[in-house]
């Protein structure tokens, strides 16, 4: 395989699945960093509500590009992980071959 579409599979894979999730986190985020203040949330769907009434829904992805940026490790360890797998593969030790013996 080819390390280049890898990467960039692999990059795309974690930015969307990262950035699908991070509104999630920020409300995770908020309400473990609020628990002993005066603001308090009811619930998951309070704080949503809440964070989106007042700061808008642009808040709930305030730090999303640094997380995205992050994603590049992750891309690098898959693509990784597929380039070695084809060494081994080729060279005779992938698991398939493995299994042969």
């Amino acid at each position: 395989g080819k390390f280049l579409p890898s990467f960039l599979l692999g990059w795309s894979v974690t930015t969307f699945s990262g950035v699908c999730a991070y509104p999630f986190d920020t409300v995770r985020r908020r309400m473990m960093l609020t628990s002993g203040h005066t603001i308090k949330y009811k619930g998951t769907v309070d704080a949503f509500r809440q964070i989106v009434h007042h700061e808008g829904a642009g808040a709930l992805f305030k730090g999303v590009t640094a997380n995205m940026l992050l994603g590049v490790a992750g891309a690098g360890v898959l693509a990784g992980y597929d380039q070695l797998r084809c060494l081994a593969n080729r060279y005779g030790y992938g698991l398939h071959h493995q299994l042969k013996a």
